[in-house]
């Protein structure tokens, strides 16, 4: 059985890949629980990354000065440079071509609304690995993810 860290790569490539959204309207995406609030990240959490050869991409990170902080059963793994942010990077089939995505930290997933021209792929969901996550669409049509702690 995969670690919990270890199905990271796969929810993030399926983030990647996911179908356009509408992007929501209306007064629910100004309020949350009752309150007025802007968005705000905190900067870069992470950058996911695919390639075709795990062993041959982590190499090169390490040789950049990242340490390995763990890897998966399944060609993948996770990187950190210092206290700077982690990358995770993940195995893909010859076929595929390797994607990158960024993803930024949101401190607190209960204070966040989401201003309407900002396209809402996938909205905040609890993960296996302990955060809550959201994917957002850019003009340009590029997927970021935001990454939030869970809160208890």
């Amino acid at each position: 059985m995969p670690s919990s860290r270890s199905s990271r790569c796969r929810r993030w490539w399926q983030m990647l890949y996911a179908p356009t959204s509408t992007t929501q309207t209306g007064s629910d995406t100004n309020q949350h629980l009752g309150k007025e609030v802007d968005m705000t990240t905190e900067g870069i959490e992470a950058v996911f990354l695919e390639t075709h050869n795990w062993g041959r991409a982590a190499k090169f990170f390490q040789a950049l000065g990242f340490e390995l902080e763990f890897s998966t059963d399944h060609n993948s793994g996770q990187l950190r440079n210092g206290s700077g942010p982690y990358v995770f990077i993940a195995e893909v089939p010859e076929d595929r071509q390797p994607g990158v995505q960024i993803v930024l930290n949101v401190a607190n997933v209960d204070a966040v609304t989401i201003d309407p021209s900002v396209e809402v792929v996938t909205p905040f969901e609890d993960t296996h690995y302990g955060t809550r996550e959201m994917t957002v669409r850019d003009p340009d049509g590029r997927i970021w993810s935001l990454q939030a702690p869970v809160q208890n």
